[in-house]
């Protein structure tokens, strides 16, 4: 089963959080799965953005009643 990380960026400010879920992406490994929590529309749009230049990442963005998740998957043997 993959590795399924959480990072809760709801009370962190635009850039830090745009910029500190850029990192961890980066860092993430093959398989594994993060499951980030935002607030901020613009975070959410910049994010996808940058998701979208990267082939061997999958995402999905869903609203919650108080945030938005964001769940970014490696692809396997990347």
């Amino acid at each position: 089963m993959a590795q399924v990380s959480e990072l809760d960026l709801v009370d962190i400010s635009w850039p830090i959080n745009l910029l500190t879920c850029s990192r961890r992406v980066d860092m993430m490994m093959p398989g594994e799965r993060l499951a980030v929590s935002l607030k901020n529309t613009d975070t959410i749009d910049s994010l996808v953005a940058l998701l979208k230049t990267m082939p061997d990442i999958d995402y999905h963005v869903r609203k919650d009643a108080a945030c938005f998740l964001l769940t970014i998957e490696k692809h396997p043997g990347s």
